[in-house]
C-alpha cells in the first residue's frame, strides 16, 4: 500500500493531508512535536494512522519509527517567527534534515512553501527551496496562498479580503499571489502531486488549479 510520513501531520494544513490521504487508501505517518492533536475526531483512530512524536530538531529517534519506502512531506512551518520559534529552525532547517532524510531514501520529497507572507518568512521558504536544487530524488514544491476555512475565525473573511484585493490597480498582483484556497482542496491537490509524482514547483491559480513554475 501507499505510504505518506507527514512532519506537521498535526497541524492545521497537516490535518487535512492525513484525512484526505486515509480516504485515499494511504497508509499515513504523522510526526510533530505534540504527536496526536488535542482535539481529537474519529478519523484519527483509524487503523492506517499512526502518531509520532518527535522533536525532530533534537534528535533523530523518529527515523526508526517510520517507513523508508514512503512519500515524505514537509508541512512544517510559522508564519510569525518568535525567540522561541524562528523560521531558521522551523523553515530552512527542517527542510534540511527531512529533505536529506528523503534523499537518503532515494523517495519523493514533497515541500510546502509560499506565495505570500513577512518578507523574512519567504526569504526562509526560498532558501529552502533554493537547497532541494542539489537533490536528486524527485522534489515536489506547492507555493501556496492564503489556506482558509470554516475551522479557522476569519480566514474566510481575509479571503474575502484578498480577493476584493486583487482587481484593484497597484496591490492586484500581489493579491493574485495569495489568492485563497481551501483547506481541503490544497490537500486535494497535495496528494494529486505525490500520487502523479509531478516533480517541479508549483502554485495555485485564481481557479484554483495547479500551474507549474519551473
Amino acid at each position: 500500500m501507499r505510504k505518506l510520513v507527514i512532519f506537521g501531520g498535526s497541524g492545521y494544513i497537516g490535518q487535512a493531508v492525513c484525512q484526505e490521504a486515509l480516504a485515499q487508501g494511504f497508509i499515513v505517518y504523522s510526526i510533530s512535536k505534540h504527536g496526536k492533536p488535542t482535539k481529537q475526531a474519529d478519523w484519527m483512530h483509524h487503523p492506517s494512522m499512526t502518531w509520532l512524536q518527535a522533536d525532530i530538531l533534537q534528535n533523530f529517534a523518529w527515523q526508526t519509527q517510520i517507513p523508508k519506502d514512503a512519500s515524505y512531506l514537509n508541512l512544517i512551518g510559522i508564519l510569525f517567527e518568535s525567540k522561541n520559534k524562528t523560521y531558521t529552525d522551523l523553515i530552512v532547517a527542517t527542510n534540511h534534515i527531512i529533505s536529506q532524510f528523503a534523499a537518503d531514501c532515494n523517495q519523493v520529497y514533497f515541500f510546502l512553501s509560499a506565495q505570500i507572507g513577512p518578507k523574512k518568512y519567504l526569504a526562509a521558504k526560498h532558501l529552502a527551496e533554493q537547497e532541494l536544487q542539489k537533490l536528486k530524488n524527485p522534489i515536489i514544491v506547492l507555493q501556496s496562498g492564503l489556506v482558509v476555512s470554516s475551522i479557522k475565525k476569519g480566514s474566510h473573511l481575509q479571503g474575502w479580503m484578498i480577493r476584493c484585493a486583487s482587481y484593484l490597480p497597484f496591490i492586484g498582483p500581489w493579491a493574485k499571489k495569495g489568492y485563497p484556497i481551501e483547506r481541503t482542496l490544497l490537500a486535494k491537490n497535495i496528494l494529486k502531486l505525490i500520487i502523479n509524482k509531478k516533480t517541479g514547483t508549483y502554485m495555485m491559480t485564481k481557479d484554483n488549479s495547479l500551474k507549474e513554475l519551473y
